[in-house]
């Protein structure tokens, strides 16, 4: 590696003069990509924040109507001053500021960028794009409650997407729509969690995130990045049994079966994730449930599309639908593995309300 063109000292300082990856890359006459790998090497040594999130050009106006910047303006503030008061220990501080696998831009989430366990006999649950909504509770959550309280699983995933973020996103209001809460979105989704907690027993939590989920912090961090850090500001903080991560590896070998919330997208999405994984692999985010099988010189593996728990006609979740038809179906899948192996994966499809279809019969929940 070549010899830096300053000291760790100098950098810092001519980067919190600048704050801007441009304007330091210029002074060093260094890459873009050089400077942004110096920083994160900087700052993992010294566990500090560098903040270089500008280009040194203006920003270009914004052209929003003025109702939807006054509207993001009125959620600001909002956001200021109704906060969630979370009491932090300063043991949980502590742990919040512990290093992990995660890559250098997650702060503040006591979390694994990829969490791994092993599983040589036993069942795993696994439900995706609950989008749960206050009033509200769907037959595919009620059928995986009860077949966690019947299976005994070793570890219930919720892949992404508990959360809705109705009323907290990157998109402007509909109409006059009127979304639920955030605060109301957060207490359905520990209330919806709690109840799977209830019968779960020792077995692991585990949630992924998903592009909703990831709105409670991001509209946080990007209106009011000065409370960055304070309690209350992550969505792990209002559900602390579940552990948080990208993506769950089990049997983290080949023959072992991947969860995140979303890779590759279209129809054929299941069986291309199962192809370019490499693995099997469950995912979420289509809505779509399915399975497919694929075989090839190293034998069977699966591309499984969860569906989704959120009932697929609910307006209040998908209101942005416009009412169009959707190739959508409500359900979960259990994964069953002997011996370390992954045994095929089974569809629990919601057949009406109260009523799913599961190893050839129908349930009522």
């Amino acid at each position: 590696m070549p010899s830096p063109v300053c000291t760790e000292d100098q950098f810092i300082d001519l980067c919190r003069l600048h704050r801007s990856v441009t304007l330091v890359a210029n002074a060093l006459k260094l890459s873009e990509r050089a400077v942004c790998a110096r920083r994160r090497r900087v700052e993992r040594k010294h566990g500090i924040r560098i903040d270089l999130g500008g280009t040194g050009m203006q920003p270009s106006p914004d052209k929003r109507p003025r109702q939807v910047r006054a509207a993001e303006a009125a959620l600001a503030e909002e956001l200021r001053t109704i906060a969630p008061k979370v009491a932090t220990s300063k043991a949980q501080r502590e742990k919040m500021r512990a290093p992990s696998n995660r890559p250098d831009d997650i702060e503040h989430f006591p979390s694994e960028w990829r969490y791994r366990m092993t599983v040589q006999d036993g069942t795993v649950v696994i439900g995706s794009d609950a989008h749960y909504a206050p009033g509200t509770i769907s037959t595919a959550h009620r059928a995986l409650v009860h077949l966690t309280a019947e299976l005994k699983p070793v570890a219930v995933i919720l892949n992404g997407d508990i959360y809705n973020a109705s009323a907290a996103n990157r998109h402007p209001r509909i109409r006059w729509h009127k979304p639920p809460s955030v605060k109301a979105e957060v207490e359905v989704c520990q209330e919806r969690l709690g109840e799977i907690e209830a019968v779960l027993g020792n077995g692991k939590a585990i949630r992924t995130w998903g592009n909703h989920d990831s709105n409670f912090e991001s509209k946080l961090s990007h209106l009011v990045p000065e409370y960055e850090g304070i309690g209350g500001f992550t969505l792990w903080e209002h559900l602390p049994r579940w552990q948080p991560c990208m993506s769950v590896f089990i049997n983290d070998r080949p023959g072992g079966l991947v969860v995140k919330h979303r890779f590759k997208g279209g129809l054929h999405a299941p069986q291309n994730n199962a192809l370019w994984a490499g693995r099997s692999m469950a995912t979420g985010h289509l809505h779509s449930q399915k399975c497919y099988p694929l075989t090839d010189y190293n034998g069977t593996r699966y591309g499984v599309d969860l569906g989704c728990m959120a009932p697929t006609d609910a307006d209040e979740s998908f209101h942005y639908a416009e009412d169009d038809p959707r190739n959508w179906r409500s359900g979960f899948a259990v994964f069953t593995f002997r011996g370390g192996e992954l045994m095929p994966p089974e569809l629990v499809t919601v057949l009406g309300p109260r009523a799913v279809w599961f190893r050839g019969e129908v349930l009522t929940v």
